[in-house]
């Protein structure tokens, strides 16, 4: 007997292609033939071959190198680790360029330590940065997942067996899972980064397909590309869904201070280790956009040349990011207040489109005639960034509403409030403090996305990051420099703002409590 998930899929795939043949009509017919001319030119299969072994190699990486970071953050009682576990995850929400253009600045062809013959401008560059970038997705991944066992385990493993034996009879055995399907995320998540490589100058999968589409115009050639690694990269998410969904579905902003080993070589040791991803995230890249600025004027050449742009990016971005956590939150109510669990694992499936597919579907389907003010005013921009976003929000405001007893809510209702009443009283004033979390770290994704906006934002109204990846190309290097570290010096300085806001909301809504 058939299930009803085989007809769920038949729709899916029958939906696929009767819009691939509105869009490309004759040229379907010829798919498959065309398919296999590009899976049978030797310079694609090798662009292809070095995607795929960059992103293994990275999540080879991060899985390894991640375990190591969470063992110490989670199990050792360093020196610094709470203010570490504060602000692993920087590198994370910070614009991808970030990374890039700060290296440049210190082992590029012009950098600061250019003598020490490491060459920046190749896969074992690319194979670095994307490490160092996506590190904090691992790490937070299986934090979580330690975050959520029970301490009194552990307190009778120890008991039992010995610490050696407890690593690797419970802890090992508990976050594999979680590691390995974040490891797989990163390996998706590589496939489809434009960033890093273009301003490297490293041929991938998507620096061919931005080509493709930006040299030529040619949505079918653009789709034909993707074809292959979509199937990898769906193939792969079948394998990592269920572990993802549980991961995702409990997560918890708050840390339980759980026993941890009292240890001086490992004290010692997780310090080193520490030490060393913060100085490779964020140290040694600040000073060197720092040093490389060389004069305070050329900050001010930067505020001059991209003006414009900068005006742009904060109002639409700021307008982005409220939109997208007005609706994560809406969604995570009904999520779990009605228990439709449907809603997780749809948008999760969004975390595996590449961004130039998301921008080309969006194309086809709405800058046509009739709908052209929605490319124009910037409407197709503002979908983009949700459908990116959006997925990722919602997980982190699903704790959010967790957090909140829906008795309060049952009891309000039955001393006679309206339903309104009671979401404006009661609920909205206990989410206040994660929806401006939410907000916060929206604004920051949107002001560092690059690859949605290079192929949908409006004429005449660059962003700041689609500057900044031109200049990087044809501009000079201290100009550039100074409008990355501007953007962080705003982002800091949104952040700081919102924070204060959101300390004094966080103790209002604690004396309602």
């Amino acid at each position: 007997m058939i299930g009803k998930s085989f007809y769920k899929k038949a729709t899916i795939l029958s939906s696929f292609f009767s819009l691939a043949y509105i869009f490309f009509d004759e040229k379907l017919i010829n798919f498959g033939h065309d398919l296999l001319n590009i899976m049978s030119d030797e310079r694609v299969i090798t662009i292809y071959m070095r995607t795929f072994l960059m992103a293994l190699f990275t999540s080879s990486l991060t899985f390894i190198v991640g375990i190591i970071l969470t063992f110490f953050l989670n199990e050792v009682n360093f020196l610094a680790n709470k203010f570490y576990r504060a602000v692993y995850y920087l590198p994370f929400v910070l614009p991808t360029y970030f990374l890039p253009t700060a290296w440049i600045s210190w082992i590029g062809d012009m950098g600061l330590l250019k003598l020490l013959k490491f060459d920046i401008y190749s896969f074992g560059g690319c194979l670095f940065l994307f490490t160092l970038y996506y590190l904090p997705l691992v790490i937070i991944a299986i934090s979580n997942t330690l975050d959520n066992n029970n301490s009194e385990i552990k307190e009778a493993a120890l008991l039992m067996g010995g610490y050696k034996r407890y690593l690797r009879k419970i802890w090992l055995p508990q976050i594999f899972p979680t590691a390995i399907s974040s490891s797989l995320l990163v390996f998706i998540l590589v496939i489809n980064n434009y960033s890093i490589p273009s301003i490297l100058g490293v041929s991938t999968f998507s620096t061919e397909l931005y080509a493709e589409f930006g040299a030529f115009y040619n949505y079918y050639n653009a789709v034909v590309k993707t074809t292959p690694i979509f199937i990898l990269c769906f193939v792969i998410f079948l394998f990592i869904r269920k572990s993802l969904v549980s991961t995702f579905k409990n997560l918890s902003f708050s840390y339980k201070n759980n026993l941890k080993e009292d240890n001086l070589f490992l004290e010692i040791l997780g310090s080193i280790c520490w030490g060393i991803f913060f100085l490779l995230t964020l140290v040694i890249p600040i000073f060197g956009l720092i040093l490389k600025i060389e004069s305070i004027f050329n900050i001010w050449d930067a505020i001059v040349l991209a003006r414009e742009q900068i005006i742009f990016s904060l109002w639409f971005t700021f307008l982005a990011a409220f939109i997208i956590v007005i609706i994560a939150i809406f969604l995570a109510y009904i999520y779990l207040r009605y228990n439709l669990k449907m809603i997780l694992n749809y948008l999760i499936k969004f975390l595996i489109l590449p961004p130039v597919f998301i921008g080309i579907i969006l194309l086809l389907l709405l800058n046509r005639r009739g709908l052209d003010y929605l490319y124009s005013q910037g409407i197709l921009l503002y979908l983009g960034y949700m459908i990116r976003f959006l997925p990722l929000i919602f997980i982190l405001m699903v704790p959010v509403v967790n957090s909140i007893p829906k008795e309060l809510e049952e009891a309000s209702l039955m001393t006679g409030k309206s339903y309104l009443e009671t979401k404006l009283r009661i609920f909205l004033p206990l989410v206040m403090p994660g929806l401006l979390l939410g907000w916060i770290i929206t604004f920051f994704f949107c002001q560092g996305e690059a690859e949605l906006s290079i192929l949908l934002y409006p004429p005449g109204a660059e962003t700041i990051s689609i500057r900044i990846l031109s200049l990087l190309h044809y501009g000079s290097s201290e100009i550039v420099n100074g409008l990355v570290l501007l953007q962080i010096i705003l982002l800091m300085f949104v952040t700081l703002i919102f924070y204060l806001i959101y300390k004094f909301i966080f103790k209002f809504t604690e004396m309602r409590r």
